[in-house]
């Protein structure tokens, strides 16, 4: 929960909240799920390689409705 914790306040803290309480949110879900630790990793690295990619498209989606 310590962990929880810390993640919360750095999101706040960072302008990248919306890809980041995503992450946050699936990784809550797994947790209570109890699914593996692998699977919890590998979820970690996916969101990790695709969170430029997120972020850009939600520029853009910005961009387009102002």
């Amino acid at each position: 929960m310590l962990l929880v914790r810390l993640r919360l306040i750095w999101l706040l803290r960072t302008r990248q909240r919306p890809v980041w309480l995503l992450g946050l949110l699936l990784l809550m879900w797994l947790l209570r799920t109890r699914q593996r630790p692998v699977r919890l990793l590998w979820l970690l690295v996916w969101l990790l390689r695709t969170r430029q990619r997120l972020l850009v498209r939600l520029r853009l989606m910005w961009l387009l409705r102002t």
